[in-house]
């Protein structure tokens, strides 16, 4: 527990430092011009690759700094590409994914088995059912007749998701070791 209370400590210290605050602008711009690149297969579903900015910030910056970007990412995607009407739950789930990847991630080694059990659990609790939640409230349209088709794409998706994570989480870290001894 003691563990868990100071990564959120020590993520909240993160911004202090201009060079951090860049870092992590710049990661945040990232992934919301990677979430512009979103392939819609439904109205009520999407594939994107978004969550790469997220995992990134929380891994390098921890809770509290990557649930700040994922909220601000949602807002600021709808503000350059509104696909229907705003809906704050998107930003909870958005500030709720960071969090997420920050206490798996932040300041601990990356494994594959760590990417596989943050995706697993984002896709799950995130994606299936609180995203299906939100359009359920969103469109009127019944949470169990979203799901299975939500679940069969997101299920589907979580190889890609884990490889693509693993790869590049592995190589920010082999850039930041690179980097410091510079």
């Amino acid at each position: 527990m003691k563990n868990f209370c100071e990564s959120f400590l020590c993520s909240s210290k993160e911004l202090k430092s201009v060079r951090n605050l860049v870092t992590v602008a710049m990661l945040t711009t990232i992934g919301i011009v990677i979430n512009l690149f979103t392939i819609p297969i439904t109205p009520v579903m999407r594939i994107s690759l978004g969550f790469l900015a997220t995992s990134m910030i929380g891994m390098l910056f921890g809770p509290i700094v990557a649930g700040m970007c994922g909220g601000m990412s949602d807002i600021i995607n709808y503000l350059i590409i509104p696909n229907g009407p705003y809906f704050p739950g998107f930003t909870i789930s958005g500030i709720l994914a960071g969090i997420l990847y920050g206490i798996i991630l932040y300041n601990k080694k990356i494994t594959l088995a760590r990417c596989i059990i943050a995706i697993i659990i984002e896709t799950v609790a995130i994606d299936i059912f609180l995203n299906t939640f939100w359009l359920s409230i969103l469109y009127g349209k019944g949470f169990t007749a979203l799901i299975p088709l939500r679940a069969f794409k997101d299920i589907i998706m979580i190889p890609i998701k884990v490889f693509i994570m693993y790869f590049l989480l592995r190589l920010a870290v082999l850039h930041q070791k690179n980097y410091r001894q510079q």
